[in-house]
């Protein structure tokens, strides 16, 4: 992995959600509080899946952020037992 690609888009992205609502504790749901570190890394897989093609930083993160989410929910209703 090209660091200086990372650390390009990654940025891209905390700088524009860097007072987007739900990141680290300022959330409405219990225990899905994400951290823009985990967004951004998510984010950037993202653009390198999808060719690392510029102009979609937004729509990355974004989907990163409903991602991690989703799978932090999942994760939580399989270990209480709301799922089997």
């Amino acid at each position: 992995m090209n660091t200086n690609d990372f650390n390009g888009h990654a940025g891209n992205h905390a700088t524009r959600f860097q007072h987007s609502p739900n990141i680290e504790g300022e959330t409405s749901e219990p225990g899905c509080a994400v951290s823009r570190d985990d967004i951004a890394t998510r984010a950037y897989y993202r653009y390198k899946i999808n060719g690392s093609q510029s102009g979609y930083a937004d729509r990355d993160w974004l989907d990163a952020e409903a991602e991690i989410r989703t799978d932090r929910r999942l994760s939580e209703a399989f270990d209480i037992g709301k799922i089997a």
